[in-house]
């Protein structure tokens, strides 16, 4: 099991025996970021936001398996790789509110051995729609796709 999967596992377990009344708060707090949500889509069809909050970092390195096998990343360096990625889309799947993420450009690789190279990494942002709505959601997404090439942005 890859080091993010067992510290939700154990963050969980440790929240469910130190904090009981944390899952009916949190489901409040579902409820009350579903209704905002719902408020501000209320007003607009559909709502855009980048799909990550920065550009794809590298990978460190695989435990036992990387080309320093004296050196292998430690589970905090895995972990650290991965904080933030799902900032933008995690609201989304804790609502239920319909997303789809959709390729929007290009930009330079700001981190890791590729860094400064003229490399560069596809970006996405992401569709957001009411519930339900997921026709909307598509239209959107495939005006876009037709009106950029988004290998060009």
């Amino acid at each position: 099991m890859c080091p993010s999967s067992k510290n939700i596992l154990l963050n969980g377990a440790y929240a469910m025996k130190r904090f009981p009344t944390l899952l009916g708060h949190a489901t409040n707090l579902s409820l009350k970021l579903r209704l905002d949500y719902d408020r501000v889509l209320g007003e607009y069809d559909v709502l855009l936001s980048p799909n990550l909050p920065y550009v794809a970092n590298s990978h460190a390195a695989i435990p036992f398996a990387s080309s320093s096998p004296a050196n292998p990343a430690k589970p905090l360096d895995l972990i650290g790789k991965q904080v933030g990625l799902t900032y933008n889309t995690a609201p989304f799947n804790q609502s239920g509110h319909p997303v789809l993420a959709v390729p929007c450009s290009m930009l330079p690789i700001e981190e890791g051995p590729l860094a400064g190279s003229g490399t560069k990494l596809p970006v996405s942002l992401q569709v957001i729609g009411r519930w339900f709505d997921e026709p909307s959601v598509y239209r959107v997404a495939y005006a876009w796709e037709q009106a950029y090439n988004w290998k060009e942005l």
